[in-house]
């Protein structure tokens, strides 16, 4: 059932090409995004017959058949650049489709995912993938998120962004642990802009109270001059 989906997504990446795996989480939501590349173009043909391939987004449904309707597929761009040629696989999903991703659940074994008051927790154990294909040498998993991060053990944070990278010689007993708030975090100050980069509420409430206070100094000021020269 998942053979033709693991041909089509190691066929680059068994020339010790590199795969970058990308999860956005916003609140429940879920954006999933899988790229592969082969700078040298030695299976060129291969790669783009794979970009019109149907990849069911559910692991549970058969991955070798025509589209269905009602069922949702990944979204496969091909790469073609001076310096990049390969496949970009992505999907939406909220928190109960992510627990049976394709791409998640053929990468790794045991992917969990599990969702409890307030707090979204997500364990990724072995990447199984070194061990089924022997000349794939690195995968780099990135979690953007806009949630609250309560812990984690990436390797490395950049710009917010947690990294994990596996390669051939790490990959044993290396997991990935995650544990993050299920809202978007929003700073309580006051002074912050909204999610379009405009002046939020709380900042606009503050300024309207100092324009406000303000107003009422000066006509204070000005009513006790006022007094005074009639004095």
């Amino acid at each position: 059932m998942k053979k033709i989906f693991i041909l089509i997504v190691f066929l680059i990446v068994l020339t010790g090409c590199e795969a970058t795996y990308t999860i956005e989480i916003n609140g429940l939501n879920f954006n999933e995004t899988l790229e592969i590349n082969d700078r040298v173009r030695r299976h060129e043909e291969q790669i783009r017959e794979s970009a019109n391939a149907n990849i069911p987004t559910d692991v549970r449904l058969d991955q070798d058949g025509p589209r269905i309707e009602g069922v949702d597929y990944y979204r496969i761009d091909l790469i073609d650049t001076t310096n990049n040629f390969g496949l970009r696989y992505n999907s939406r999903f909220n928190l109960e489709g992510y627990r049976f991703s394709t791409i998640a659940n053929n990468y790794v074994s045991p992917f969990r995912l599990s969702h409890a008051n307030g707090i979204i927790e997500m364990s990724v154990g072995d990447q199984q993938s070194f061990q089924i294909y022997p000349n794939l040498n690195r995968i780099t998993i990135r979690l953007v998120t806009s949630n609250n991060v309560l812990s984690h053990n990436a390797d490395e944070v950049n710009n917010g962004v947690l990294y994990w990278f596996f390669t051939r010689e790490n990959y044993q007993n290396k997991n990935i642990d995650v544990r993050l708030t299920d809202e978007i975090y929003n700073p309580t100050g006051l002074w912050q802009l909204n999610d379009d980069g405009f002046i939020g509420a709380n900042t606009l409430m503050a300024i309207y109270l100092i324009i406000f206070a303000l107003i009422i100094i000066i006509g204070i000021v000005i009513l006790g001059k006022f007094k005074n020269s009639n004095l």
